[in-house]
């Protein structure tokens, strides 16, 4: 199943010097799969192995989302904005647990990468690693590494309509309890980074590696230091958080 998911990161161009750094950490960890990007414009060079869809600047951001993701034939696909690279081999066999577990539960439709928001600890039944998120949780949905059903990550975009982009969190949440869209976070007793959410051991993740315009180094400064002296990225230019 992991063959039939697609790997998504929504951007903007003027977002683009983070590009290198998600861009090369996909491409060393899942050479194999199908690669998208959501753009205004490239305004640098990028593999050959993505493909870009373009919205238009005019668009809100459902729309620019809903729009692409219409060009999205897998059936399952990871969310990703671009400050959210890897910097470790993800566990791929974790994952196709994970994916199994979508296929064979037609009520679940999503499965967030890491444990975050919403922190109780309610087993889902069918893999010990994984926690249901109920519908009075008000992280039902987050724009962060979270393995989608393509179709209901549509239901999703095309329907919490927003004027702004912080806006999208917090009316998605009524979007996901109208649709009946439920999902699971994977969590293995990863720790605690920051106030609001745990790493991940299955997909580790920068969650994330842009605040407030700069780098955010007061959470990742060795891991971003690593990736930024990798991909030749000067973090003075935009900052450090």
């Amino acid at each position: 199943m992991l063959q039939d998911t697609a790997i998504i990161m929504y951007s903007h161009s003027s977002y683009a010097d983070a590009w290198p750094m998600f861009v090369g950490q996909q491409e060393k960890y899942f050479p194999e799969l199908k690669k998208y990007v959501f753009t205004d414009s490239v305004p640098c060079e990028l593999p050959s192995s993505w493909e870009v869809i373009y919205y238009k600047e005019e668009m809100s951001y459902n729309e620019r989302f809903s729009s692409c993701l219409e060009s999205v034939s897998e059936e399952y696909s990871i969310l990703h904005h671009e400050d959210m690279p890897l910097f470790s081999a993800p566990d791929k066999n974790r994952i196709e647990s994970y994916l199994k577990c979508l296929n064979e539960d037609n009520n679940l439709a999503y499965c967030k990468l890491l444990k975050g928001g919403e922190m109780r600890e309610i087993p889902y039944k069918k893999n010990p690693e994984l926690f249901a998120i109920l519908h009075d949780s008000e992280y039902i949905f987050a724009v962060q590494p979270t393995i989608w059903k393509t179709a209901a990550l549509m239901t999703v975009y095309t329907e919490t309509k927003v004027s702004h982009i912080r806006e999208f969190e917090p009316k998605s949440q009524e979007t996901c309890r109208k649709n009946s869209i439920h999902g699971v976070y994977a969590y293995r007793g990863e720790p605690k980074r920051g106030m609001y959410h745990h790493d991940s051991s299955v997909y580790p993740y920068v969650a994330t590696a842009i605040v407030r315009g700069q780098w955010n180094y007061s959470e990742y400064s060795l891991i971003l230091d690593e990736l930024l002296y990798e991909y030749g990225i000067n973090p003075q230019i935009r900052g450090i958080a």
